[in-house]
């Protein structure tokens, strides 16, 4: 998304506005970037991870049409309030793009940390919307991955969740 962004500067005020309130963005622009990105020689040589796609019935679909099956699909599976909970301790670097969560793995850099700043797309409102979008989602997920699909109870510590996606990974 980021090098989208920096090669076309017109999408990125309507890009980063629907980020901002939590809105989906289209799935036309997800499934083209998705598509250009696969199709690169490092992704077919090395594989790839996608975070936060491959849930509404267009993305699904755009697997199918470029003749792609996930070995897994992953979901963190957690509830609203733990989410937002999580999510109000996030912090990215402008900087660098790096996230840091300051509860968690806050920057042992000064001049690092005094960069930081708060995103309003982890606004708890934010938040809320897409929980409730990525809810509205999980069922269709499931029935469309089948066996590659895996829920990974996300309410514990980050060491036990980190061994759970080791173990199906």
């Amino acid at each position: 998304m980021r090098h989208h962004l920096s090669s076309n500067p017109e999408d990125k005020d309507e890009i980063i506005g629907k980020m901002n309130k939590g809105e989906a963005l289209p799935d036309t622009l997800l499934n083209n970037l998705v598509a250009s990105r696969l199709k690169q020689a490092d992704c077919r040589i090395n594989g790839w991870i996608l975070d936060d796609y491959g849930y509404t019935p267009d993305q699904i679909a755009n697997f199918k049409a470029l003749r792609i099956k996930p070995s897994v699909v992953l979901a963190m599976d957690q509830s609203e309030e733990i989410s937002i909970s999580r999510i109000k301790h996030r912090r990215i670097d402008p900087k660098t793009g790096e996230f840091y969560n300051l509860r968690l793995d806050a920057p042992k850099d000064e001049a690092v940390h005094k960069r930081l700043i708060y995103q309003s797309m982890d606004d708890p409102n934010c938040v809320a919307n897409r929980f409730t979008f990525w809810k509205g989602c999980v069922n269709n997920i499931s029935e469309s991955f089948g066996t590659q699909y895996k829920a990974i109870p996300a309410e514990r510590d980050v060491d036990a969740v980190f061994e759970s996606i080791a173990d199906v990974v």
